[in-house]
């Protein structure tokens, strides 16, 4: 319910974003590139903080471009902000503070009055909205990273090699054509990407020169913008990919994905403004659009029939055979542990999921 909550403002809050810039149609077009993604789907219903990351990596970028259009203050600084709670959501969405950091400089690059005053208050933010968790951390494991960089707490050094020293994934294509791979290689439960996203956020985003000449300077001013969070976030992505192969992940790349919907939005509103002789593309590219999220939202649906979700609500299917069907050997595991004598104690030697088990599990 907290995943779906999430999703649900952050769809909303970038639909009424986009729409203000870009109008009705391509902000729908933006809503569809995130939904029309498997993982990203599925990611809402499940035990993940990727949407709340996503939530809060919107507020950076809306903030951080209405900065760049007004220059006021308090959107920096909120902007700042709003990137510190991502980083504490999650630890790689730092590559959205640092990718917006670049784009800070590359906006006032580009006006030709550069000042590290913004830089430095912008950094000042993400690290005042991270402070209470690394504080937490560091209060309760010795470690403000906990559960990176070193030996703390219950992060022995055998599990913390079993976390950040998995070897580099791939070759130098999954350098410099990290976004292709992840699109059309990646697959949800599957090695190295491990999330299937859909083609519509890197195929209309890199649509986004087509119709330039026609586009406001506010409109302008967005896509050149987050031109420079993508781009910086993709090399800082391919680098992580060559320091630790477990970091190739596209799930921890999530939060720069609002940054891609005013690119996304872009390329809608030029591929629907183009002809081809006598034939507009503006029914045509809708109609992929919507071929694309309903390819998707067919393949959720039979997913959540055969997990056996719609059975098991309807009460054909027991708790118990609805949970073994998708839990296996875990859910026989489970009931043993509830079986055993008053007062046990087991131990979880991998992933701490104790579902049913709590508090006799540690």
């Amino acid at each position: 319910t907290l995943g779906w909550s999430f999703a649900i403002l952050t769809l909303t809050g970038a639909w009424g974003w986009l729409r203000g810039t870009w109008g009705a149609r391509p902000a729908w077009a933006g809503i569809a590139a995130l939904m029309a993604g498997g993982s990203l789907v599925a990611v809402a219903a499940g035990g993940y903080t990727d949407w709340l990351g996503m939530f809060f990596a919107l507020g950076c970028v809306v903030m951080l471009n209405r900065y760049d259009q007004t220059e006021e203050r308090s959107a920096l600084l909120l902007s700042g902000f709003f990137a510190g709670l991502a980083l504490g959501t999650k630890y790689t969405s730092g590559l959205l503070a640092l990718a917006a950091l670049a784009a800070l400089a590359f906006g006032m690059l580009r006006r030709r009055r550069f000042s590290l005053l913004p830089l430095l208050l912008f950094g000042l933010m993400v690290t005042a909205a991270d402070l209470p968790w690394l504080a937490k951390n560091l209060l309760w494991t010795g470690n403000p990273a906990y559960p990176f960089l070193f030996p703390a707490g219950a992060m022995t050094q055998l599990r913390l090699d079993g976390y950040q020293n998995t070897p580099p994934s791939g070759d130098w294509q999954d350098f410099l054509l990290l976004p292709v791979r992840a699109t059309m290689l990646g697959a949800e439960g599957a090695g190295t990407y491990g999330a299937a996203i859909g083609a519509l956020l890197l195929g209309l985003s890199a649509l986004a020169w087509l119709g330039r000449e026609q586009r406001t300077a506010e409109q302008r001013s967005q896509v050149g913008l987050n031109a420079a969070i993508v781009l910086t976030g993709w090399l800082l992505w391919a680098v992580a990919n060559r320091i630790s192969g477990s970091l190739q992940q596209t799930r921890y790349a999530f939060a720069l994905f609002p940054a891609l919907l005013p690119l996304v939005a872009a390329g809608f509103q030029g591929l629907a403004g183009m002809r081809l002789g006598q034939v507009r593309l503006k029914r045509i590219s809708a109609a992929l659009v919507l071929l694309a999220l309903g390819a998707n939202l067919l393949d959720t649906g039979i997913g959540t029939l055969r997990q056996g979700s719609v059975q098991h609500l309807l009460g054909i299917q027991s708790d118990s055979a609805y949970l073994a069907a998708n839990l296996g050997w875990y859910q026989v595991a489970l009931e043993s542990v509830r079986d055993l004598p008053e007062g046990s104690r087991v131990l979880m030697l991998y992933e701490a999921r104790g579902y049913f088990c709590t508090p006799r599990c540690s």
